[in-house]
């Protein structure tokens, strides 16, 4: 049996290898969506 703290530990080191691809894809396609509507309003004005 492992420690509770090396198990927690392992189990969010594996959450963030599993969830950081995708946040990482969300926040950037969010970025390029903000600057484009942010761009296009700016030269809509």
């Amino acid at each position: 049996m492992p420690t509770p703290v090396r198990g927690v530990g392992g189990k969010a080191w594996w959450w963030a290898r599993f969830m950081l691809p995708g946040v990482l894809y969300w926040l950037q396609e969010n970025t390029v969506h903000n600057i484009s509507t942010a761009s296009s309003a700016v030269l809509a004005s």
